[in-house]
Order: C-alpha cells, then sequence, then structure tokens
C-alpha cells in the first residue's frame, strides 16, 4: 500500500529545550504535545491516536498509557515504540498508516525525554550500551559512539568520504541551529573546529556527537481531507485546548 499523498502532518510542537531540572521526561512531552494540538488547531478530545518513544530516564514502561493520563486523552489506538533515534520517522509511518486505515482520524506523536538533567552521565552511559547485543557486544564496552564510528568508517571506506566532508555535517547542522530561537548550541563552528574536538571514538570527534538535552516534540498526523476542514483557532479554542491539557494546575506541564 502507498502513502504518498494519503497522510499530512497539520501541527508541529517542540518544548523548551536545554538543560530544564524543573521539567519532568512526562512534562517535556505534554508541553510539546500541546504546542502541537495548538498549532493544528484540534480539540484533544477529538485525537483518538497516540504514538510515543520510550523513556531512559523515568520509570514507564508504556510510556503511551501514562502520557494519556497525563493529558487527559482517550486514543483508540496507542502504542510506544523503541527504534532509537529513528523514532519518530518510524512513529510518522505507522501514523501514516493508522489514518490511512482507519485505525485512527487524528494521531498525536510525541518523543522526548530529560537526558540531560534526569540522569547522570553514569546512568547514561549504562542505559545506552543495552543498545549493543547483551552476548556479543555488551561484554566488551561498546557504546553508542562506537556503534555508529564502526558505521562512519564503512561509510567512509565504501563512499570515498573524507574526514573533512564528514565534519561538515555537524558544521550544517550548528548552522541551522543558529536560526532556531529554542536551540540549546547556537554557536557558530567550523570544519576545523570539529576536527580539533576531543577524540571520542575513530573516526568521529566531540562535536561530531550529538548534544544531550531535556527536550520533546510533537506532531499531529490527520488525512489531507480532514486537514482541508481545520482553521486557524480562535481565543476561546485555544482557552479550551489549554484547560483540557492542563497539568498539575500549570497549562503546558512545565512544573511536573
Amino acid at each position: 500500500m502507498t502513502l504518498k499523498n494519503r497522510a499530512v502532518i497539520v501541527g508541529v510542537g517542540e518544548s523548551d529545550i536545554g538543560h530544564l531540572p524543573h521539567m519532568t521526561g512526562l512534562g517535556l512531552n505534554a508541553q510539546a504535545a500541546r504546542r502541537a494540538i495548538t498549532d493544528a488547531g484540534v480539540k484533544p478530545r477529538e485525537i483518538d491516536g497516540l504514538l510515543t518513544a520510550y523513556s531512559f530516564s523515568e520509570p514507564y514502561f508504556m510510556l503511551g498509557s501514562v502520557l494519556s493520563e497525563y493529558l487527559g486523552l482517550q486514543p483508540t489506538y496507542c502504542s510506544s515504540l523503541v527504534v532509537g533515534g529513528a523514532s519518530p520517522t518510524v512513529m510518522l509511518h505507522h501514523a501514516a498508516q493508522a489514518v490511512t486505515t482507519g485505525a485512527a482520524n487524528i494521531v498525536l506523536v510525541c518523543a522526548g525525554e530529560n537526558r540531560a538533567t534526569g540522569m547522570s552521565r553514569d546512568e547514561a552511559v549504562t542505559a545506552l550500551t543495552a543498545v549493543g547485543h547483551p552476548y556479543f557486544e555488551a561484554p566488551y564496552g561498546i557504546g553508542i559512539p562506537s556503534l555508529y564510528a564502526l558505521v562512519a568508517s564503512a561509510y567512509m571506506k565504501k563512499y570515498g568520504t573524507t574526514r573533512e566532508e564528514m565534519a561538515a555535517v555537524a558544521v550544517s547542522g550548528r548552522a541551522h541551529a543558529s536560526r532556531h530561537p529554542r536551540a540549546q548550541m547556537k554557536t557558530p563552528i567550523s570544519v576545523q573546529d570539529v576536527l580539533n574536538s576531543k577524540p571520542i571514538s575513530d573516526p568521529l570527534n566531540m562535536l561530531d556527537c550529538c548534544l544531550i538535552s531535556d527536550a520533546g516534540g510533537a506532531f499531529i498526523v490527520t488525512t489531507p481531507d480532514r486537514a482541508r476542514t481545520l482553521r486557524p483557532i480562535s481565543g476561546s479554542d485555544r482557552e479550551e485546548i489549554r484547560e483540557a491539557l492542563a497539568v498539575g494546575g500549570s497549562g503546558d506541564a512545565e512544573a511536573r
């Protein structure tokens, strides 16, 4: 089944980003979700699908169920996926399938965590080590940077990519971040800065690696027909969404 032109993203939202010790991972998801729902112009009660990622920093085995209760949603289609950094893309695919097949009409997709302030360095390293194979990789201490370094080395060998060309990826990412009002790091960097940064796992240096942040993101998926009926929300509708998604007395769920 082709999904081309059969599903659309009608709203997006991001939480605050950076080091946010006053917010939990659940709160970051909720904040991003509220902003996405407001951006889409849908009512919380209209959302009948919810897809979430996972949590290393909080003890929620089924994050989707917990987030539904937290936001007061009652989805008939709900699941939590674990596909690492690819989770948002995979969730988008599942959401598109859901609205195309009629399993759901409007799907909220969320991912987020307070890994910067909710976990210590050692806790984060231990959690990420579990990504490797428990018998053939984990006993030898391989971590996420080393796994990606192996991929980077194979890519460079196969395609003849130079180290400078690899470093340009980080430079481009930082340039885009400098244009984002909520970005954690906005100071421009050069290819030479990347090459001179601390070695992590050959061929990757510190500035090649992603930041650890407290952050959450969300988007709303529905059908093209439903999307055509959406309009910018009014002040009264905005207040209704705020009240419907208020958690612990805070409409943005910032305290929790």
